[in-house]
């Protein structure tokens, strides 16, 4: 029987906080399969509750509409809305308007893009039916490709995140994009964290510098605390100066080159202090132009820094690198950097055929000048549509860096599936990096060597296991396998060193369609290692 106390709306709103899924991570398709799938589960979770009892329904729902990353789920309350012609077959009737706005208070994040095309004609009939009101009155935050139909539906005085996607200005009509930014203006003052992004960004074709004074008044977001730009812009001394002067600024993202007159100048001169509040700066540049912001703005107070590095085969430079890093400040927590091969994101390469530059050796993305930061707790290294060889020797030199470390994450995410060479690290070198790092919650690596991980008889002789360190490390995975693993082995030899890995609930590993996506999602290593600690907490009385 459930106590009336409990089912208080106050107190039930406090219970099902804890089960809020969350806004999806814009990384999410490299994320943790373990931390998507609980998404998932807690969405199922909230669904079913508002379900068992009149008393929950209210507060479950308000904690599952509140973040909406797909805008189907908001079409689909409308019983004549077809996914498949993209539009209304019928008109909305009065009933199912009051069903919507039910659910439409409630919502607080939206994407409002759906569809492959004829969208506009869907947000004209929404418009009409609102009076021209916006559709969600408490919005908070809103991701939104270049619809001026989504624009006016969505945009109100309360939203106060935007992420924007703007058509490719060499692809696309000018006047679309000047249409967006005239609908957009009246909006900007109210808003405080502004992405730009391009709406076709994953094409390998050549996109042109844009000039940033030209394409975006910089007084009129002086009061940004968050400000993302993906397409490359061409930034000046002036245009980088101004950008210090931003004082709320928090998190910058830019896509940039400097000119070549600007950087003789900037060299020779000393900017006016700034970036006082900027605690997160990533920056998509060449060596050469990260060094010379790095040098030529000096946040004295950054806690996070991301580099990113679009490569072409052709034309893969790393000059300036050892530069670059020198400039790093020295009180920074965290550091990301990321490596793309541009040209697969469209044509991905083959198995046998993947770009592997020399620049990417773990010994020059990771060099000595990095491994002496005093304060860095999170190091993530990500290669994407790349190759880049991670050796045993690799981790093992990072034995000795970093002793605050929490989050260590270099991920290969190649189209190799079967990787023989040798030199990669052994389970030996996993262990004592982990032990050189007792704080360590977060791990990914590329791979493990197929040898040296303990022969099955060592985990029925409690002696030959003495030796082994126990770490509370919390999540893990491995991007591949090196045959000939034996993957029971692994599973077992993890268990023993990481007792208190998190692998899931259970239900988080239910295949519910034949779809290949629901099947891939399934590790084997965390499968097993889920029937190890089931298995475990078993034996030792725990309830599962």
């Amino acid at each position: 029987m459930v106590s009336s106390q409990f089912l208080c709306h106050d107190i039930l709103s406090k219970v099902f906080e804890h089960l809020d899924p969350g806004r999806p991570s814009e990384l999410e398709s490299i994320d943790f399969p373990v931390i998507v799938a609980e998404r998932i589960v807690r969405k199922d979770t909230l669904a079913l509750s508002a379900r068992a009892c009149h008393a929950f329904t209210a507060p479950a729902l308000d904690v599952l509409w509140r973040n909406v990353d797909a805008f189907d789920y908001i079409l689909g309350l409308f019983p004549t809305y077809s996914p498949t012609h993209c539009g209304f077959t019928d008109a909305i009737t009065d009933a199912e308007w009051q069903r919507f706005q039910v659910y439409a208070s409630r919502v607080r994040y939206v994407c409002g893009s759906f569809g492959q095309g004829q969208q506009e004609q869907v947000w004209m009939v929404l418009l009409q039916k609102s009076g021209r009101a916006p559709l969600f009155p408490h919005l908070e935050s809103l991701a939104v490709g270049p619809s001026l139909g989504a624009l006016m539906s969505l945009l109100c005085p309360t939203v106060y995140r935007l992420h924007i996607w703007f058509p490719n200005p060499s692809t696309s009509d000018d006047k679309i994009g000047s249409l967006v930014a005239d609908v957009l203006k009246p909006h900007i003052p109210h808003i405080s964290e502004l992405k730009l992004h391009e709406y076709d960004a994953h094409t390998h074709e050549q996109r042109p510098n844009v000039d940033f004074c030209k394409s975006i008044d910089i007084c009129a977001l002086l009061h940004l605390e968050w400000l993302e730009l993906s397409h490359p812009v061409v930034v000046t001394q002036l245009v980088i100066q101004a950008l210090m002067t931003f004082p709320d600024l928090y998190h910058l993202s830019l896509n940039f080159s400097i000119p070549a007159e600007d950087r003789a100048s900037m060299e020779a001169s000393e900017l006016s202090p700034g970036f006082f509040k900027l605690r997160e700066l990533r920056l998509t540049a060449s060596y050469e132009d990260v060094a010379l912001f790095l040098q030529a703005t000096d946040p004295v107070d950054l806690e996070r820094l991301d580099i990113i590095r679009e490569l072409e085969e052709w034309d893969d430079d790393f000059r300036g690198q050892e530069e670059a890093y020198a400039h790093i400040p020295r009180h920074i927590r965290s550091i990301h950097q990321v490596f793309t091969d541009i040209t697969a994101r469209d044509r991905p390469r083959s198995p046998g055929d993947i770009y592997s530059p020399e620049g990417l050796l773990p010994e020059n993305v990771l060099p000595s000048s990095l491994q002496t930061l005093p304060n860095l707790r999170e190091v993530v290294v990500s290669c994407q549509h790349i190759g880049g060889a991670f050796m045993d020797d690799s981790l093992l030199a990072l034995c000795a860096a970093w002793p605050a470390l929490e989050i260590f994450e270099y991920s290969d995410f190649t189209d190799v599936r079967q990787w023989t060479g040798p030199g990669a690290p052994t389970f030996d070198t996993l262990l004592a990096f982990v032990k050189a790092h007792p704080r360590l919650t977060r791990l990914t690596l590329p791979t493990l060597s197929a040898q040296g991980i303990p022969d099955i008889g060592a985990f029925t002789d409690g002696g030959a296991l003495q030796g082994w360190p126990v770490h509370a490390l919390r999540l893990f995975r491995l991007c591949r396998y090196m045959p000939p693993t034996p993957m029971l082995v692994l599973a077992l030899a993890i268990d023993r060193a990481f007792p208190w890995l998190y692998v899931g609930d259970p239900r988080l590993y239910m295949i519910k369609s034949t779809h290949i996506s629901d099947v891939a999602r399934v590790d084997l290593l965390t499968l097993l290692l889920l029937a190890v600690q089931t298995t475990r907490k078993i034996s030792d009385g725990e309830t599962v």
